[in-house]
Protein backbone atom coordinates (compact mmCIF):
# COMPACT_ATOMS: atom_id res chain seq x y z
CA UNK A 1 0.00 0.00 0.00
CA UNK A 2 2.77 2.15 0.94
CA UNK A 3 4.59 1.81 -2.71
CA UNK A 4 1.26 2.31 -4.33
CA UNK A 5 0.47 5.10 -2.40
CA UNK A 6 4.05 6.80 -3.02
CA UNK A 7 3.38 6.12 -7.13
CA UNK A 8 0.29 8.04 -7.29
CA UNK A 9 1.79 10.98 -5.12
CA UNK A 10 4.70 10.81 -8.08
CA UNK A 11 2.35 10.66 -10.91
CA UNK A 12 0.31 13.95 -9.35
CA UNK A 13 3.64 15.60 -9.59
CA UNK A 14 4.73 14.78 -13.16
CA UNK A 15 0.99 16.10 -14.28
CA UNK A 16 1.35 19.27 -12.16
CA UNK A 17 5.06 19.66 -13.42
CA UNK A 18 3.42 19.59 -16.77
CA UNK A 19 1.35 22.19 -15.67
CA UNK A 20 3.30 24.45 -14.35
CA UNK A 21 5.93 23.85 -17.64
CA UNK A 22 3.04 25.38 -19.42
CA UNK A 23 2.21 28.12 -17.75
CA UNK A 24 6.18 29.16 -17.73
CA UNK A 25 6.43 28.34 -21.39
CA UNK A 26 4.20 31.57 -21.59
CA UNK A 27 7.16 33.77 -21.14
CA UNK A 28 9.81 31.83 -22.84
CA UNK A 29 11.57 33.34 -25.25
CA UNK A 30 14.11 31.89 -27.87
CA UNK A 31 18.08 32.53 -27.76
CA UNK A 32 19.21 35.39 -29.50
CA UNK A 33 22.17 35.51 -32.18
CA UNK A 34 25.46 34.76 -30.80
CA UNK A 35 27.57 38.24 -29.60
CA UNK A 36 31.30 37.71 -30.82
CA UNK A 37 31.61 37.99 -27.06
CA UNK A 38 29.96 34.80 -26.51
CA UNK A 39 31.29 32.89 -29.68
CA UNK A 40 34.76 33.97 -28.23
CA UNK A 41 33.61 32.16 -24.75
CA UNK A 42 31.60 29.09 -26.62
CA UNK A 43 35.31 28.52 -28.72
CA UNK A 44 37.21 28.52 -25.39
CA UNK A 45 35.04 26.21 -23.34
CA UNK A 46 34.90 23.74 -26.47
CA UNK A 47 38.67 23.70 -26.65
CA UNK A 48 39.23 23.20 -23.10
CA UNK A 49 36.72 20.53 -23.00
CA UNK A 50 37.68 18.61 -26.08
CA UNK A 51 42.09 18.46 -24.66
CA UNK A 52 40.36 16.45 -21.81
CA UNK A 53 40.15 12.98 -22.04
CA UNK A 54 36.96 10.63 -21.53
CA UNK A 55 36.72 9.74 -17.65
CA UNK A 56 37.58 5.62 -16.98
CA UNK A 57 34.61 3.93 -15.40
CA UNK A 58 36.39 0.90 -14.85
CA UNK A 59 36.87 0.46 -10.82
CA UNK A 60 34.87 2.96 -9.42
CA UNK A 61 32.05 2.84 -7.25
CA UNK A 62 28.56 3.00 -8.03
CA UNK A 63 28.51 6.73 -6.85
CA UNK A 64 31.05 7.55 -8.62
CA UNK A 65 30.06 6.01 -12.38
CA UNK A 66 26.95 8.04 -12.22
CA UNK A 67 29.16 11.39 -12.43
CA UNK A 68 31.57 9.94 -14.49
CA UNK A 69 28.78 8.75 -16.75
CA UNK A 70 27.46 12.59 -16.90
CA UNK A 71 31.12 13.98 -17.14
CA UNK A 72 30.84 11.64 -21.04
CA UNK A 73 27.53 13.11 -21.75
CA UNK A 74 28.12 16.44 -21.46
CA UNK A 75 31.65 16.58 -23.35
CA UNK A 76 29.39 14.93 -25.86
CA UNK A 77 26.98 17.77 -25.71
CA UNK A 78 29.34 20.67 -25.83
CA UNK A 79 30.74 19.53 -28.42
CA UNK A 80 27.73 18.65 -30.66
CA UNK A 81 25.23 21.44 -29.36
CA UNK A 82 25.35 25.29 -28.71
CA UNK A 83 26.77 25.96 -25.45
CA UNK A 84 24.87 29.30 -24.99
CA UNK A 85 21.78 26.95 -24.34
CA UNK A 86 22.89 24.59 -22.05
CA UNK A 87 20.66 24.52 -19.58
CA UNK A 88 17.90 22.82 -22.01
CA UNK A 89 20.09 20.23 -22.47
CA UNK A 90 18.54 17.09 -21.06
CA UNK A 91 21.88 15.82 -18.78
CA UNK A 92 21.99 18.90 -17.57
CA UNK A 93 18.71 19.96 -16.72
CA UNK A 94 18.07 16.38 -15.16
CA UNK A 95 21.70 16.43 -12.51
CA UNK A 96 21.99 20.52 -12.29
CA UNK A 97 18.65 22.50 -13.36
CA UNK A 98 15.59 22.20 -11.68
CA UNK A 99 13.08 24.01 -13.11
CA UNK A 100 9.19 23.95 -12.23
CA UNK A 101 8.99 21.23 -9.62
CA UNK A 102 6.45 21.94 -7.40
CA UNK A 103 8.25 21.66 -4.28
CA UNK A 104 9.32 24.72 -5.31
CA UNK A 105 6.60 27.05 -4.70
CA UNK A 106 6.70 25.80 -1.22
CA UNK A 107 10.29 27.42 -1.26
CA UNK A 108 9.52 30.33 -3.25
CA UNK A 109 6.76 30.63 -0.26
CA UNK A 110 9.00 30.56 2.46
CA UNK A 111 11.93 33.33 0.73
CA UNK A 112 8.45 35.62 0.43
CA UNK A 113 7.66 34.97 4.33
CA UNK A 114 10.96 36.15 5.63
CA UNK A 115 11.09 39.72 6.80
CA UNK A 116 13.75 40.97 4.59
CA UNK A 117 12.47 39.45 1.21
CA UNK A 118 11.91 43.05 -0.37
CA UNK A 119 15.49 44.52 0.54
CA UNK A 120 17.32 40.82 0.07
CA UNK A 121 15.83 38.11 -1.48
CA UNK A 122 13.85 38.96 -4.06
CA UNK A 123 16.98 41.53 -5.89
CA UNK A 124 19.09 38.26 -5.74
CA UNK A 125 16.51 36.25 -7.31
CA UNK A 126 16.93 38.31 -10.80
CA UNK A 127 18.24 35.36 -13.19
CA UNK A 128 21.00 35.98 -16.25
CA UNK A 129 19.91 34.88 -19.63
CA UNK A 130 23.33 33.00 -19.55
CA UNK A 131 22.42 29.08 -20.42
CA UNK A 132 19.19 30.36 -21.55
CA UNK A 133 17.21 28.77 -18.40
CA UNK A 134 13.73 27.94 -17.96
CA UNK A 135 11.41 31.01 -16.13
CA UNK A 136 9.58 30.02 -13.30
CA UNK A 137 6.08 29.69 -13.65
CA UNK A 138 5.42 31.66 -10.27
CA UNK A 139 8.22 34.34 -10.91
CA UNK A 140 9.06 34.85 -14.64
CA UNK A 141 11.88 36.65 -14.36
CA UNK A 142 14.09 34.03 -12.14
CA UNK A 143 14.13 30.56 -12.20
CA UNK A 144 13.37 27.70 -10.03
CA UNK A 145 17.04 26.47 -9.78
CA UNK A 146 18.08 30.01 -8.39
CA UNK A 147 14.79 29.96 -5.66
CA UNK A 148 16.06 26.26 -4.79
CA UNK A 149 19.71 27.60 -4.06
CA UNK A 150 18.50 30.87 -2.30
CA UNK A 151 16.05 28.59 -0.16
CA UNK A 152 19.26 26.61 1.08
CA UNK A 153 21.14 29.81 1.81
CA UNK A 154 17.90 30.64 4.06
CA UNK A 155 17.21 28.00 5.85
CA UNK A 156 21.51 27.82 6.84
CA UNK A 157 20.62 31.46 7.92
CA UNK A 158 17.67 30.94 10.28
CA UNK A 159 19.36 27.92 11.72
CA UNK A 160 22.36 29.20 12.47
CA UNK A 161 22.24 33.05 12.77
CA UNK A 162 24.76 33.53 10.05
CA UNK A 163 24.24 35.07 6.69
CA UNK A 164 25.97 32.62 4.65
CA UNK A 165 27.13 35.76 1.93
CA UNK A 166 29.55 37.26 4.74
CA UNK A 167 31.63 34.77 5.26
CA UNK A 168 35.11 35.91 4.16
CA UNK A 169 35.71 32.93 1.86
CA UNK A 170 33.45 30.19 0.69
CA UNK A 171 34.85 26.53 -0.43
CA UNK A 172 32.20 24.70 -2.57
CA UNK A 173 32.64 21.19 -3.57
CA UNK A 174 30.63 20.45 -6.84
CA UNK A 175 29.20 23.87 -7.96
CA UNK A 176 26.91 22.33 -10.96
CA UNK A 177 27.64 24.90 -13.41
CA UNK A 178 28.29 28.13 -11.20
CA UNK A 179 24.66 28.88 -10.04
CA UNK A 180 25.33 28.99 -6.24
CA UNK A 181 28.74 31.29 -6.69
CA UNK A 182 26.40 33.22 -8.88
CA UNK A 183 24.11 33.90 -5.74
CA UNK A 184 26.47 34.34 -3.42
CA UNK A 185 27.87 37.57 -5.44
CA UNK A 186 24.21 38.87 -5.86
CA UNK A 187 23.32 38.73 -1.84
CA UNK A 188 26.70 40.86 -1.90
CA UNK A 189 29.82 38.71 -1.45
CA UNK A 190 33.39 39.92 -2.31
CA UNK A 191 35.84 37.37 -0.95
CA UNK A 192 37.35 34.56 -2.24
CA UNK A 193 35.17 31.84 -3.63
CA UNK A 194 36.87 28.25 -4.33
CA UNK A 195 34.85 25.93 -6.54
CA UNK A 196 36.15 22.00 -6.53
CA UNK A 197 34.87 19.82 -9.24
CA UNK A 198 35.64 17.51 -12.02
CA UNK A 199 37.23 18.92 -14.92
CA UNK A 200 34.53 19.32 -17.65
CA UNK A 201 32.49 20.84 -14.98
CA UNK A 202 35.23 23.17 -13.43
CA UNK A 203 35.51 24.45 -17.57
CA UNK A 204 31.82 25.08 -17.86
CA UNK A 205 31.78 27.02 -14.67
CA UNK A 206 34.22 29.39 -15.77
CA UNK A 207 32.23 29.55 -19.32
CA UNK A 208 29.07 30.63 -17.14
CA UNK A 209 30.68 33.08 -14.54
CA UNK A 210 33.07 34.76 -17.04
CA UNK A 211 29.84 35.08 -19.19
CA UNK A 212 28.14 36.89 -16.03
CA UNK A 213 31.55 39.12 -16.08
CA UNK A 214 32.64 37.76 -12.45
CA UNK A 215 35.96 38.15 -11.38
CA UNK A 216 37.77 34.91 -12.66
CA UNK A 217 41.02 34.40 -10.94
CA UNK A 218 43.73 31.79 -12.95
CA UNK A 219 44.25 29.30 -10.04
CA UNK A 220 48.01 29.26 -11.26
CA UNK A 221 48.09 33.06 -10.19
CA UNK A 222 46.13 33.34 -6.38
CA UNK A 223 48.99 35.33 -5.24
CA UNK A 224 48.00 38.92 -4.82
CA UNK A 225 44.40 38.64 -5.45
CA UNK A 226 42.22 39.15 -2.52
CA UNK A 227 39.11 38.33 -4.39
CA UNK A 228 37.52 36.21 -7.28
CA UNK A 229 36.17 32.92 -8.24
CA UNK A 230 38.78 29.98 -8.99
CA UNK A 231 37.54 27.07 -10.33
CA UNK A 232 39.98 23.86 -9.71
CA UNK A 233 39.73 20.36 -10.57
CA UNK A 234 43.39 19.28 -9.93
CA UNK A 235 44.56 18.58 -6.52
CA UNK A 236 47.77 20.47 -6.84
CA UNK A 237 45.65 23.95 -7.76
CA UNK A 238 43.37 22.92 -5.10
CA UNK A 239 45.79 22.70 -1.87
CA UNK A 240 47.01 26.16 -3.60
CA UNK A 241 43.24 27.72 -3.62
CA UNK A 242 42.71 26.55 -0.19
CA UNK A 243 45.72 28.02 0.97
CA UNK A 244 44.14 31.52 -0.94
CA UNK A 245 40.72 30.94 0.46
CA UNK A 246 41.83 30.50 3.83
CA UNK A 247 39.86 28.02 5.00
CA UNK A 248 39.77 28.64 8.82
CA UNK A 249 37.29 31.63 8.06
CA UNK A 250 35.50 29.65 4.84
CA UNK A 251 32.21 28.47 4.57
CA UNK A 252 32.09 25.05 2.79
CA UNK A 253 29.17 24.06 0.77
CA UNK A 254 28.26 20.75 -0.80
CA UNK A 255 24.30 20.69 -1.75
CA UNK A 256 24.13 17.06 -2.77
CA UNK A 257 27.03 16.63 -4.42
CA UNK A 258 29.34 15.42 -1.83
CA UNK A 259 26.15 12.96 -0.75
CA UNK A 260 26.54 11.77 -4.30
CA UNK A 261 30.75 10.56 -3.67
CA UNK A 262 32.12 7.49 -2.85
CA UNK A 263 33.98 6.59 0.53
CA UNK A 264 37.29 7.35 -1.46
CA UNK A 265 36.91 11.03 -2.39
CA UNK A 266 35.02 11.77 1.17
CA UNK A 267 38.00 10.61 2.53
CA UNK A 268 40.09 13.73 0.97
CA UNK A 269 37.45 16.39 1.44
CA UNK A 270 36.18 15.54 4.55
CA UNK A 271 39.61 17.06 6.65
CA UNK A 272 38.90 19.84 5.01
CA UNK A 273 35.69 20.33 5.70
CA UNK A 274 36.65 20.17 9.25
CA UNK A 275 38.91 23.21 9.03
CA UNK A 276 36.47 25.43 8.09
CA UNK A 277 34.21 28.02 9.76
CA UNK A 278 30.85 26.54 8.80
CA UNK A 279 29.51 23.96 7.09
CA UNK A 280 26.25 23.85 4.82
CA UNK A 281 25.69 20.25 3.16
CA UNK A 282 22.24 18.91 1.20
CA UNK A 283 22.26 15.08 0.96
CA UNK A 284 20.28 12.11 0.18
CA UNK A 285 18.93 9.93 2.59
CA UNK A 286 20.97 7.42 0.61
CA UNK A 287 22.92 7.52 -2.96
CA UNK A 288 23.99 4.05 -4.60
CA UNK A 289 26.15 1.99 -1.89
CA UNK A 290 26.55 5.39 0.78
CA UNK A 291 23.65 5.70 3.78
CA UNK A 292 24.55 9.15 3.75
CA UNK A 293 22.12 10.34 6.99
CA UNK A 294 24.46 7.74 8.99
CA UNK A 295 27.89 8.65 7.61
CA UNK A 296 26.55 12.85 8.19
CA UNK A 297 25.14 11.63 11.57
CA UNK A 298 28.13 10.25 12.81
CA UNK A 299 30.91 12.60 11.42
CA UNK A 300 28.94 15.24 13.22
CA UNK A 301 29.04 13.85 16.19
CA UNK A 302 32.86 13.16 15.98
CA UNK A 303 33.54 16.97 15.51
CA UNK A 304 31.68 18.62 18.37
CA UNK A 305 33.82 22.07 17.60
CA UNK A 306 31.06 22.92 15.59
CA UNK A 307 27.20 23.46 16.49
CA UNK A 308 25.56 21.35 14.43
CA UNK A 309 21.83 21.34 12.82
CA UNK A 310 20.69 17.96 11.01
CA UNK A 311 16.99 18.41 10.17
CA UNK A 312 14.99 17.23 7.03
CA UNK A 313 14.41 19.28 4.29
CA UNK A 314 11.25 20.21 4.65
CA UNK A 315 10.18 20.93 0.92
CA UNK A 316 11.97 17.18 -0.14
CA UNK A 317 11.19 13.94 1.63
CA UNK A 318 13.64 12.02 2.47
CA UNK A 319 16.49 14.42 1.87
CA UNK A 320 18.52 16.31 4.53
CA UNK A 321 20.75 19.41 5.86
CA UNK A 322 23.53 19.42 7.82
CA UNK A 323 24.31 22.66 8.95
CA UNK A 324 27.27 23.46 10.96
CA UNK A 325 29.24 26.56 12.64
CA UNK A 326 32.13 27.08 15.18
CA UNK A 327 31.11 29.12 18.34
CA UNK A 328 32.26 32.28 18.04
CA UNK A 329 33.80 32.12 14.21
CA UNK A 330 33.38 35.44 12.40
CA UNK A 331 31.41 36.42 9.54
Amino acid sequence: MASLARANILLQNKRLKRALDRLSARHDRPMPPATPREEALVADLRRRVAALGLPSTGNAQPSERVWRRFAELFREAVLREDPRGFLRWPAIAKAMFVSNQPYLSLELLALRSRRDWQRRWRPALRESPVGHPVPFWALPWSSGNLIHHAYHLAQFEARTGRPANRFPSVIEFGGGYGSMCRLFHQLGFSGRYVIHDLPPFSALQAFYLESLGLPLVDPDRLAGADRGVACVSDPAALAGALRWAGASRALFVATWSLSETPAAVRDTIMPVVAECAGVLVAYWRTFEEMNNHEYFRDWAAAHPEFAWSQRPIVSLPEHFYLFGVRPGARS
